[in-house]
């Protein structure tokens, strides 16, 4: 297998994985570092790249590939902390204004974030 992972440029701390050039190009304009991994499959070589570029995954395939976000998804978080954003139905990410994307992805962080944050435990009284 291939490990081609094409537009992925930098070191960064979080990589956007697609599917194909123009929605790693979409993310790109967006203001976040993409791979696209030329299908709705990752190999094991594509991921090993990904997780010695970038810190943590967000998986941002197409709307109808949500079966196939999921796969990406589990294979991927073998090697990085991975999670998944769900398009609304028939989006792509290369059909997203720049700044909705942006703001999309930036919810997506947020969200992450804030589950991973530790919460203060809270004395409950009757």
């Amino acid at each position: 297998g291939t490990t081609t992972c094409a537009v992925y440029t930098k070191r960064t701390d979080t990589v956007v994985v697609v599917e194909g050039v123009f929605d790693a190009f979409a993310a790109d304009r967006a203001g976040w570092q993409a791979a696209a991994i030329l299908g709705k499959k990752i190999n094991t070589g594509q991921a090993r790249t990904l997780s010695g570029m970038a810190k943590r995954a967000l998986v941002l395939l197409d709307a109808d590939a949500f079966a196939s976000a999921l796969e990406v998804s589990y294979q991927l978080g073998y090697y990085m902390p991975t999670r998944r954003v769900e398009l609304p139905r028939g989006k792509d990410p290369d059909s997203f204004a720049r700044n909705d994307l942006r703001a999309l992805l930036g919810k997506a962080m947020k969200e992450w974030a804030d589950a991973e944050e530790p919460k203060e435990a809270k004395l409950v009284r009757p």
